[in-house]
């Protein structure tokens, strides 16, 4: 076969080995320490080569003061850490030897020594404690109940109004009262209306006490007294009250009488008139004038037993003008005692009967 023919080859430069380039020593500090040359230690027969073999390589030490060699390289160039230094503290402002460091162990000391002695009540008022709170809880139910109970509670209860004739008109109103107590309070306030309405039967409240005169029993003769009150020029009646006693009046009226009794109107005054009973008891009366009193003795001689009476037996005694105010009365009420004053008792005189007139 036709071969391709090569390409020419280009001459070549021959290659001249050079020698390595020359290093100049550097003065280290570990460079001086110089290795003596090896001993080498003759190979035990049958050694194959290549076997490592321990190779004593002994160190000459580094001559005093050379420069440059840190404090953590030992002779040799061992390198060894530096050590960690130790951390510095801050300056104590009380040094040991202080006052206040002495005073502030002292009462660091009396503080433990204090709650070390205290240890055992502090204990025991904290189960105190914690047992009071238990109780307050286990009786809390109980004390919101009786809490309740004390809220007053808005209640009607009876109350007066006013008299209509001798009828009393009574209403309510509203008061409050715990819930604990409406029955008791709400049974004062009935009580109360009920003494306030006597008014209406009994207005004003007046007391009549018997006359007594100066003879042997005398503390034992019936009387009527009679309650006259001043009547105004419009029909109504003033405040002021003057009782008549009537001494021995007649048996009829030893009880009540079913017809309501009735007596003269007469003008009170400075004139007094005296009517003497045999028994010594007396009538006594005052009048504006002698006509007035005579007019009123004569009405009120009917309702006395007639064999008591002594003709002839009054008398009239004038008192200087004012002395007794004149005014225009009239009898609204009666109370009659059947022995007079007689069995007095430290709970007072009561009336047998009595009749309100006005």
């Amino acid at each position: 076969n036709p071969t391709t023919p090569l390409p020419p080859v280009a001459p070549t430069t021959p290659v001249i080995p050079t020698a390595p380039p020359v290093v100049a020593p550097v003065s280290s500090p570990i460079s001086a320490f110089t290795p003596t040359p090896p001993n080498v230690a003759q190979l035990p027969p049958g050694t194959p080569r290549g076997t490592p073999q321990p190779i004593d390589v002994p160190w000459r030490p580094l001559p005093n003061g050379t420069p440059g060699l840190p404090i953590n390289v030992r002779p040799g160039g061992e390198i060894v850490p530096s050590p960690t230094p130790a951390p510095i503290e801050p300056a104590d402002p009380c040094q040991p030897t202080d006052p206040c460091t002495i005073q502030l162990t002292k009462n660091v000391k009396s503080t433990i020594d204090l709650t070390k002695a205290n240890g055992a009540a502090l204990a025991a008022l904290g189960a105190g404690l914690v047992n009071l709170t238990n109780l307050v809880t286990q009786n809390g139910a109980a004390l919101t109940a009786a809490a309740a109970a004390l809220l007053p509670i808005p209640t009607p209860v009876k109350k007066f109004i006013s008299c209509v004739g001798e009828v009393p008109v009574f209403g309510f109103e509203i008061v409050g009262i715990p819930a604990n107590q409406i029955a008791y309070v709400s049974k004062l306030h009935e009580r109360l209306a009920d003494i306030e309405a006597q008014i209406c039967i009994d207005k004003p409240a007046i007391a009549t006490v018997p006359e007594w005169w100066q003879l042997p029993l005398e503390n034992y003769r019936p009387q009527l007294i009679v309650i006259y009150r001043v009547i105004n020029d419009d029909g109504t009646w003033g405040g002021t009250q003057y009782p008549i006693s009537i001494p021995n009046p007649k048996s009829e009226y030893a009880t009540r009488p079913a017809i309501k009794p009735s007596f003269p109107d007469y003008r009170k005054g400075s004139y007094q008139g005296i009517l003497r009973l045999k028994d010594n008891s007396k009538l006594i009366a005052n009048c504006k004038d002698v006509d007035e009193l005579q007019r009123l003795i004569s009405s009120l001689t009917v309702t006395i037993d007639p064999a008591k009476l002594t003709p002839n037996s009054h008398k009239v005694i004038i008192h200087p003008a004012g002395t007794f105010n004149e005014a225009n009365v009239r009898a609204w009420r009666v109370d009659y005692y059947a022995t007079g004053r007689g069995g007095t008792s430290p709970r007072g005189i009561k009336p047998t009967w009595w009749w309100r007139l006005g």
